[in-house]
């Protein structure tokens, strides 16, 4: 580095001591020329000059595209000028020829030949001294003459001493910026190779990030396909929801025609009032029975009631149980196996298979209600075994009772079997009516408020989901451009 910076110093200063030698062969030839057109003296004494400067300028300028960059231009330009200088001061009468040799001499310490610079400024002195002597032996001579000769020697001195040491001082700068540029230079290096070393790694890590980053946009996609089932099962709710409501809407128009019916059974015992009245007095032994029977005819009416209750609740649980149930082990299994997939990812898809769990824990509440509720219907079919099994008893006892009545409970027995046809009608329409009821349970207003918060996390997790992909896809783009601009770092 130190000699191509020498090398680029030493053509800058042979282009400036071209057009220096240049302009100072003008003003030789200017001089010379002014002097033999004007002058009284000898014509060889300003034609020799002209010549010698004439051959010294196109000897340099042949010269100078074959040795630029070396220092045989310069030296040749500062020994031949320094010849052409000489010629000029002997010959000449005069002392105001040095200012001649002044461009050249600067031009030469530019270069930092120090051997030249010194050989030439101490032959530019000498030799202004040996012309200031021979000035000074000339006969009448002047007083003015000694102060120019004086003058002329001290400058020429003056002159070769600050050329001398501005050269050393110009030299030693120059040393010194190279010596601090090449220090600068090889801690450039250093740092540079360092970053090439990083850019390096980091690049070899790339393919790692983008490894990875492809299996985040995998378990993305894999992600929003679980939420579309997740999104599909809520719909398929929110359809056995209104399902439901038209059910419910049948179950309301059932339970009119319940009403009817239930007016029309009143209609036909107050029918069949009168004949009751007629035998009345025959029935009067058998009413303490007929009690007894009523009696438990009640318990066995409450029996099975209670039966029939708890087998509605048995199906309405056990129809919400097979449908929460279901949904609820499809979703909790897609939430389990997705969040895990995520990773970090996958937080806020964990909070639904948190709901998830929730509902599930529900479904075994309610399974443990249908065990409890099986053990009581159990009881309840045991009691009215046994109520059923006393009322079997007691009618036989009224059935000799009855015979007795037979001809005055004829009328009875016609309202009464119109009353049997109207209850057994009604009986249908209300087993109708629990068959159509038996999926409207608390658990719909359980299973709305499931769906809504299922919705709700789905789009959560949906709007979650595609902002992830977007981020992803925007981290993809920066670390292909970090990419590129770390193989553009590497290249340089």
């Amino acid at each position: 580095m130190e000699n191509n910076l020498q090398h680029k110093l030493l053509l800058r200063a042979h282009l400036l001591l071209l057009f220096g030698h240049l302009a100072t062969t003008i003003c030789v030839l200017l001089g010379c020329g002014a002097q033999l057109a004007l002058s009284d003296l000898p014509k060889y004494m300003s034609i020799v000059p002209i010549a010698a400067a004439i051959v010294v300028f196109v000897a340099g300028v042949v010269l100078y595209p074959r040795a630029r960059g070396t220092y045989l231009y310069s030296r040749f330009v500062a020994y031949g000028f320094l010849v052409v200088y000489a010629i000029m001061l002997l010959l000449n009468s005069s002392n105001t020829t040095y200012p001649y040799m002044v461009p050249i001499i600067l031009g030469i310490m530019i270069t930092l030949d120090d051997i030249t610079t010194k050989v030439v400024t101490v032959c530019f002195m000498i030799l202004n001294i040996i012309k200031g002597g021979l000035m000074l032996m000339q006969p009448n001579k002047s007083p003015e003459v000694n102060e120019y000769v004086m003058v002329e020697v001290i400058v020429s001195i003056l002159i070769t001493i600050g050329v001398i040491r501005g050269s050393m001082m110009l030299r030693k700068f120059f040393m010194e910026s190279i010596e601090n540029a090449t220090k600068s230079a090889k801690q450039n290096d250093v740092v540079f190779n360092r970053i090439r070393k990083v850019a390096n790694d980091v690049e070899a890590k790339m393919a790692d990030v983008t490894e990875t980053i492809g299996k985040i946009e995998h378990a993305t996609d894999t992600m929003n396909a679980s939420l579309k089932g997740i999104s599909d099962g809520v719909t398929d709710n929110a359809n056995a929801i209104v399902e439901q409501t038209d059910q419910t809407n049948s179950i309301a128009q059932l339970i009119e025609n319940t009403n009817e019916k239930t007016r029309s059974i009143m209609d036909t015992t107050q029918s069949a009032q009168g004949s009751v009245e007629l035998g009345s007095n025959a029935m009067e032994d058998l009413t303490k029975q007929v009690i007894q029977a009523i009696g438990a005819g009640e318990q066995m009416k409450i029996s099975a009631e209670n039966l029939r209750k708890r087998s509605e609740s048995v199906r309405e649980i056990t129809d919400m149980i097979l449908n929460i149930s279901s949904q609820t082990n499809l979703l909790a299994l897609n939430a389990s196996i997705e969040a895990a997939r995520a990773g970090e990812a996958g937080r806020g898809f964990a909070v639904v298979a948190d709901e998830i769990r929730e509902l599930a824990e529900q479904t075994k509440s309610a399974t443990e209600q249908i065990t409890d509720i099986l053990d009581k219907l159990a009881e309840d079919a045991s009691d009215v075994v046994g109520k059923v099994d006393e009322s079997v008893e007691i009618s036989n006892s009224q059935k000799e009772l009855a015979d007795n009545a037979t001809d005055r409970f004829a009328d009875i027995k016609q309202n009464v079997t119109m009353l049997r046809d109207e209850t057994t009608e009604m009986a249908s329409l209300m087993e109708q009516m629990v068959d159509a009821n038996r999926v409207i349970v608390d658990s719909v207003s359980t299973l709305s408020a499931s769906s809504q918060q299922i919705s709700a996390s789905t789009q959560e997790v949906s709007d979650s989901s595609e902002d992830n992909v977007e981020m992803v896809r925007h981290f993809s783009k920066i670390m292909v451009e970090i990419n590129r601009e770390l193989k553009q770092l590497r290249e340089s």
